[in-house]
Formats: C-alpha cells, sequence, structure tokens
C-alpha cells in the first residue's frame, strides 16, 4: 500500500478473515462483497496505510422510509424504525432574514424569528458599581441605574415604625 492509493475502495469478491493490516486487527471475518478502503492513520510525519472494511451486515440500519414527503423531517416509531413525521422542516424556526449582527431577535405574528431592532446593548444589562441592596432606577435615557436608595432591613423598618408610632423600641 502506498499514499497514492488512499482512498481506493476495492470489493472484494470472496469471503475473507482480517490481518493486521486491517485497522480492526487481524481475525475478524468478513462476507464475500464487501467493500475495503485504503486509509491513512498515524500521523503525517509516521504515516501507517491500513485497510478499513466498509459494510458488511447492515441489518438493523436505517432504512428508507417509503411514501415520505420531500422536505419533511425524519420521526422514529416505536419499534426504532424511522418515519416521516409528518413536519414540514420548513415549518420549525429557522434563522431570521435579514438580521442584524449583535440585534435581538423577536417573532412576528405568524410566529417565525425575526430582527427586533433592538441592539442587545440596548436591552437591561448588568449595572456597573452597583451597591447590593439598592433599588434599581432608570436614567433620563432610560438606562438601568442604581437609585442610591436601599431596601430596609427588617430591624430598621421596625425602628422607623417604633418612631412613628411612639412605641417603645423592639416592641
Amino acid at each position: 500500500m502506498i499514499a497514492d492509493n488512499v482512498g481506493d475502495v476495492y470489493n472484494i469478491s470472496d469471503a475473507f478473515t482480517s490481518t493486521a493490516d486491517f485497522i480492526e486487527g487481524a481475525g475478524t471475518k468478513h462476507p464475500a462483497g464487501s467493500n475495503v478502503v485504503i486509509v491513512k492513520t498515524g500521523t503525517d510525519e509516521s504515516p501507517v496505510y491500513k485497510f478499513d472494511v466498509m459494510g458488511g451486515d447492515m441489518a438493523g440500519f436505517a432504512a428508507l422510509v417509503s411514501g415520505a414527503t420531500n422536505g419533511n423531517l425524519a420521526g422514529v416509531d416505536a419499534n426504532g424504525q424511522y418515519t416521516d413525521s409528518g413536519i414540514a422542516a420548513s415549518s420549525v424556526m429557522q434563522k431570521a432574514t435579514s438580521a442584524v449582527s449583535g440585534n435581538v431577535a423577536s417573532f412576528d405574528a405568524n410566529g417565525n424569528a425575526v430582527d427586533s431592532s433592538i441592539a442587545s446593548a440596548n436591552v437591561m444589562q448588568k449595572v456597573a458599581n452597583a451597591t447590593a441592596n439598592n433599588f434599581a432606577a432608570l436614567d433620563a435615557n432610560g438606562n438601568v441605574i442604581d437609585s442610591g436608595a436601599r431596601l430596609a432591613t427588617n430591624t430598621e423598618v421596625t425602628a422607623m415604625l417604633d418612631r412613628v408610632f411612639g412605641a417603645s423600641s423592639g416592641n
């Protein structure tokens, strides 16, 4: 075997048993009519050329679906056999046409993905330098900012209520 024969496929007319020259190693029996291809294994610096059997017993592999509709997605029945799903590939969500990189996707009235014309940079994002427990607010441009007002703790709320209603502390 030489590099010039890599990819060549041969149909073997007699049954045979593989040798060490095969990817699978020696000792595997193959039926007459098996196809064998020459492949390169190893590295470019140290190539090794071997035979690879393509085929053999194909029982259990997928068979063509009779009566399938062109453009429909494949399905699988309870026995694991392929069927026509009845669902057209074109009815499944596809790439939005005329989409602008960086924009957010949305849906039109028919449920198709479309470009929303809203840049993802304009969607609410994490607020830089936000203080934990502070409320969010909007600036004059509609950007989310830290309001500077924080959520009071239960102890602070109790203390405020005590002051408002003249109750004694802790009640």
